[in-house]
């Protein structure tokens, strides 16, 4: 489904609702540690956290969807959610706000919910489902997609 290098981390094998919602505590995270010192890093610290806690957070609404049709549009607000996130990541870093390195696992496992997204996506268009909790289950990395958890540090552990 997804390639390994867009999906590798300790959070490969989880559920999506799972694995954005420990994205979104790990922004969070990142949020408090930015939220300390005002001006640039405070205002970053709001767009980041909106961003990166609302792709979470439409992946769990698309599973209480009315349609397909609601599926998929809330499932677009979620990538959507994933590419801003990404953006605001990637800014940090070229700004040198934070460095590289606390960063680089955050920006991978953005990414790789995007490719999850975006194959759900996929198959959602050209698929006749009735329960979207099931597919988005079924849409779960295998455990022979799922990488070793090594170098995966935290963004937090690395103060």
């Amino acid at each position: 489904m997804a390639s390994a290098s867009t999906t590798d981390g300790p959070n490969a094998d989880m559920h999506i609702a799972d694995r954005t919602f420990e994205f979104a505590s790990r922004i969070v995270n990142l949020c408090k540690v930015l939220d300390e010192h005002p001006g640039v890093r405070r205002t970053l610290a709001r767009q980041i956290i909106r961003a990166g806690t609302s792709i979470g957070v439409h992946v769990e609404e698309s599973q209480t969807a009315h349609s397909t049709a609601d599926f998929i549009h809330t499932l677009e607000t979620a990538l959507k959610s994933a590419r801003e996130t990404r953006y605001w990541l990637r800014l940090l870093i070229a700004t040198e706000l934070i460095p590289k390195n606390r960063l680089t696992t955050l920006v991978t496992e953005s990414e790789g919910l995007m490719e999850i997204i975006a194959s759900i996506l996929t198959k959602a268009r050209h698929s006749q489902f009735e329960d979207f909790g099931d597919f988005l289950e079924a849409q779960s990395p295998s455990e022979e997609d799922s990488p070793s958890e090594e170098n995966s540090p935290s963004v937090l552990n690395q103060h």
